[in-house]
């Protein structure tokens, strides 16, 4: 069972602290794109509907999706029977432009739990995975002890919350490596699994991370490691997990890691990540990241 984590005391960094600008922006306004390092970590995308997050525990989870009006019925039954056991834990639910009828199914299970446990922002154009996990991050930030991430459609069971806390009790940052759980995921196409495997090295190698499986949808985040990461992460799309782990490391932040479960049900679910087009975005991702460091984006 899930405990509320003890108060610990940290000891203080001298990490730098993010200067607030004269102007903030607002979060209506346009995000500013250039061709080649795409959208800066300041800029927002239109919004829909960007309520402020009410009531939040110690511990937030958030769960990004995009068109996942099949698996949102039963994710929402989970997380909802999840809360009324763990009082102390909120789940944040970001709708990166869904078209199907992802947002409506929300809303109303929202309207059903009848908690502040449950909570959702959404927004009507698609931004990428990255930005909505960044704007989740940053609404949550400044009122809670601990962030999590789990992919929207569970792929990892919300049994993993608990590996979750107990790493986050010596470390900054803890993610999950599926090559230390025990999973039995069917064989795809051979090509699929080497173009993966491929890019996976590649930006291991080019970004010096010593993590064999940085992109596994299951992070977790100490309060101070949260504000300092997402408030420089930059990627709005599938990489922004390999820019979180670059800027860790730059930072020095601890990172340790869980045993990852693929579950049963996502096993057999299509990937939303396209096989050449999305590996060769990573590609140019990882340009990114090296020009943004480079230039002084990440200071």
């Amino acid at each position: 069972m899930l405990r509320k984590p003890p108060q610990t005391k940290r000891k203080p960094t001298n990490r730098p602290k993010r200067q607030p600008t004269k102007n903030p922006k607002q979060p209506n306004q346009a995000a500013k794109k250039h061709w080649f390092w795409g959208p800066s970590a300041q800029s927002s995308v239109p919004t829909q509907s960007q309520p402020a997050l009410q009531c939040l525990t110690p511990i937030v989870v958030i769960l990004p999706i995009h068109n996942e009006q099949a698996s949102l019925p039963g994710t929402l039954k989970k997380v909802t029977q999840y809360i009324y056991r763990h009082p102390h834990v909120t789940f944040v639910f970001i709708d990166d432009g869904s078209v199907d009828r992802s947002c409506d199914i929300l809303t109303q299970g929202i309207r059903n739990a009848k908690t502040p446990q449950l909570q959702m922002l959404t927004y009507k154009q698609r931004a990428g995975k990255g930005y909505a996990v960044r704007m989740g991050m940053r609404a949550a930030v400044m009122h809670c002890e601990y962030l999590c991430l789990l992919d929207g459609d569970l792929a990892y069971s919300l049994d993993h919350l608990d590996d979750l806390m107990i790493a986050l009790q010596s470390a900054d940052i803890a993610i999950g490596n599926r090559a230390l759980g025990i999973t039995t995921e069917p064989k795809r196409h051979w090509l699929r699994g080497k173009i993966r495997q491929f890019f996976t090295q590649l930006a291991r190698k080019g970004l010096g991370l010593a993590y064999p499986d940085p992109q596994a949808g299951l992070k977790g985040f100490r309060q101070p490691a949260a504000q300092l990461l997402f408030d420089r992460q930059s990627l709005t799309g599938f990489s922004f997990d390999l820019e979180l782990l670059y800027l860790a490391k730059k930072y020095g932040f601890s990172v340790a890691q869980i045993p990852a479960q693929v579950s049963q049900p996502h096993q057999l679910k299509v990937s939303q990540v396209k096989l050449v087009k999305d590996h060769l975005w990573m590609l140019k991702d990882l340009m990114r990241i090296y020009f943004n460091n480079w230039v002084g984006r990440y200071r």
